[in-house]
């Protein structure tokens, strides 16, 4: 990325930057994402009988939207269909970065807590517990899922035909890697009702084993030694190397990138399980001195 990119060539810098773009359902569907989050949390904080909304939480969203914000609207959206590497830089930020981040904004915990204790008791917690919900944040499920998708996309023409339609791309890809990653990492990461009690050996085991079809994807599109998406080959480049270099740069960055930021989220799930055996701990403490007290 250091040819393509680099700093000291000023016009390249001022160029990239300069790239912004506006879709108007994306933008419209996150302000109103933005105002539903930031008011249950704010009618929450408001109520002094009730404990207050993490700070961490809602710190949590407000990065996943940027991030989600920067990837679609900023110079990574707007050369995302002129450099493979900045498409993939997306696509990185969406699944890895912004959907965990979203998870652990605790979305549905927030939704329960400023929901009327009877919508709780006859629409959510039937929901929450119905068969449907249980499946779909199966752990083994989402993780096949999640598998599927990144190769499915990554392996097929469909990756080329969102190429060439920007409806494809925005309405269909971007929300089809951004719900798969919701639904795996929704059973990984705490914060949120869990219809399964998955065990924290579990959830490092998946996150590991989650790097194989990541790190792979990368690269294969490396290691590729033909244009693997046609409609690279088709863009004009206001600068950088040919359509398999950018493709070899992209494909390396996945490679390299994937691993880097899943070990971010294993330490998560590592640190989340040491806090659940310290709590443990201290409830096995706490018994033990009522028994002796008794």
């Amino acid at each position: 990325m250091s040819v393509l990119l680099n700093p000291f060539d000023s016009w390249k810098f001022i160029y990239v930057i300069s790239q912004w773009e506006f879709v108007p359902v994306l933008s419209t569907l996150l302000i109103i994402y933005a105002i539903l989050y930031y008011t249950a949390a704010y009618k929450i904080n408001s109520n002094p009988k009730i404990p207050a909304w993490d700070f961490k939480k809602s710190l949590s969203f407000s990065v996943a939207l940027f991030v989600i914000w920067i990837a679609n609207f900023g110079p990574i959206g707007a050369l995302d269909g002129t450099f493979f590497w900045a498409h993939m830089v997306q696509h990185l930020l969406v699944m890895m970065v912004a959907a965990p981040l979203f998870v652990l904004s605790s979305p549905v915990l927030l939704f329960i807590r400023v929901a009327s204790p009877s919508f709780r008791k006859s629409i959510i917690t039937p929901v929450l517990r119905s068969n449907v919900v249980k499946w779909l944040t199966n752990p083994v499920v989402t993780w096949v899922f999640f598998a599927a998708v990144l190769l499915g996309t990554h392996f097929t023409p469909f990756y080329n035909f969102a190429l060439e339609n920007d409806w494809a791309h925005l309405y269909i890809e971007h929300p089809l890697y951004l719900t798969a990653a919701l639904m795996y990492f929704y059973p990984i990461l705490e914060g949120n009702p869990q219809p399964h009690k998955v065990p924290y050996a579990w959830r490092i085991v998946s996150l590991f084993t989650m790097m194989v079809p990541e790190t792979m994807t990368g690269f294969f599109i490396y290691a590729s030694t033909h244009v693997r998406y046609p409609h690279y080959e088709t863009v004009l480049r206001p600068f950088g190397s040919d359509a398999l270099t950018d493709q070899r740069l992209g494909g390396g960055l996945m490679w390299s990138m994937s691993m880097v930021i899943d070990s971010i989220w294993l330490a998560v799930a590592v640190s989340d399980w040491f806090r659940s055996e310290e709590r443990r701990a201290l409830r096995i403490d706490e018994e033990i001195k009522r028994e002796l007290a008794s």
